[in-house]
C-alpha cells in the first residue's frame, strides 16, 4: 500500500490517507556554529584599515603635489609666453625707431645744423692733413708644434 500515499502515481503526498507524514524522517535542526572573533582577529583587522588609510593619505598627498606642479608649470608657460610676445613687439618697435634714425639722418641736414647752430665751418685747404697709414698684412706661427 506504498502506493496510496501518493496522488496518481506522482511524488506528490495524498492528504486523505490515514498518516500522510509518517515516513517523512525527522530531521534534526542543524545548527550552524558562528566563529567566535577574538581580540587578535579585531586587532589584525585595525592594522590593516590603518595601513590602507595611510597608504590612501600617502595617495592623496602625492596627488596634491602632482596638481600643484601641474600648476605652477602652467603658470610659467604662461609668463614665459607673455614674455616672449613682449619681447616681440619690443624689438619690433626697436626696429622701426632704427629705420626711422637712419632716415633722419641726413649729413646736409647736419651740416646745415651745425654751421646754424653750433657756428661750425668747414676747414680751409691749409687746414687739411692728409695721413697716410701703412700697414704690413702679414701672420705669425706661434707654435709650430701644432701642425
Amino acid at each position: 500500500m506504498e502506493l496510496d500515499k501518493y496522488v496518481n502515481g506522482t511524488a506528490a503526498y495524498n492528504y486523505g490517507s490515514a498518516a500522510p507524514y509518517t515516513d517523512i524522517p525527522a530531521t534534526k535542526p542543524r545548527l550552524v556554529e558562528v566563529p567566535k572573533t577574538n581580540k587578535a582577529t579585531v586587532s589584525d583587522a585595525r592594522k590593516i584599515a590603518k595601513v590602507m588609510c595611510a597608504c590612501l593619505l600617502v595617495i592623496a598627498v602625492l596627488m596634491a603635489v602632482t596638481v600643484h606642479t601641474q600648476v605652477l608649470l602652467m603658470q610659467a608657460k604662461s609668463t614665459v609666453e607673455n614674455m616672449e610676445e613682449e619681447l616681440a613687439e619690443l624689438t619690433e618697435t626697436n626696429n622701426n625707431k632704427k629705420i626711422q634714425l637712419e632716415k633722419s639722418v641726413d649729413l646736409k641736414k647736419v651740416e646745415e645744423i651745425a654751421i646754424s647752430q653750433y657756428g661750425m665751418q668747414r676747414p680751409d685747404k691749409n687746414q687739411i692733413v692728409y695721413v697716410r697709414v701703412v700697414q704690413n698684412d702679414y701672420g705669425e706661427v706661434i707654435n709650430s708644434a701644432m701642425n
